[in-house]
């Protein structure tokens, strides 16, 4: 199965942007790290008895509190900085008050898509963050736009006239503030 990319990675850091293929060989080689600084430190002290063990000891200890504390970027971090180079709030806004005169029902999923066909007609970038089709959802004051399934997880951005993010399940740390009233989330259904 294809996993499909959050609005297809864009603007990842390219160190953190990793294809899952390669989440096993992160995984191997922290390992090794491990299974080899056991090994250095053992190694150590069956050889000397000096005060450089405390220095070896220490280090190891602070770069694994250094990796463990680094601020690695997630989706909802590349989904940020995707709608904000690609979208103003204004055009967002635009986009949001022509949603909200229409029927919005996206169980529906021939009229959903006609209806995306002509939203997208006038507001191309707003509807095409994804190489997939998006949904649309009215919430109390808000206009949510999503992509993804219940099998790859799901993400999107609301934009409404609103002062807190208003999906009240997705945690703090999956939805990021990228303008005021503008939401961009990753959730798992």
């Amino acid at each position: 199965m294809r996993v499909i990319p959050y609005f297809e990675g864009y603007n990842f850091d390219k160190y953190w942007s990793l294809p899952m293929g390669v989440l096993p060989v992160g995984l191997i080689s922290l390992i090794v790290f491990l299974l080899s600084s056991v090994v250095v430190i053992i190694k150590i002290f069956r050889k000397t008895k000096s005060s450089y063990n405390l220095a070896v000891i220490g280090g190891m200890i602070l770069t694994l509190f250094s990796v463990y504390n680094l601020p690695i970027p997630s989706y909802v971090d590349g989904m940020h900085k995707r709608v904000k180079a690609e979208l103003s709030r204004a055009e967002l806004l635009d986009f949001v008050s022509d949603a909200s005169a229409e029927e919005l029902d996206w169980l529906d999923r021939d009229a959903h898509s006609k209806l995306i066909d002509l939203l997208r007609a006038k507001h191309l970038k707003a509807l095409s963050l994804s190489g997939i089709a998006p949904r649309i959802e009215k919430g109390e004051g808000y206009i949510s736009v999503f992509y993804g399934s219940a099998l790859v997880k799901h993400w999107g951005y609301v934009v409404g006239d609103i002062d807190e993010f208003p999906i009240e399940h997705i945690p703090l740390e999956m939805q990021r503030k990228v303008y005021e009233g503008v939401w961009v989330y990753h959730d798992i259904w």
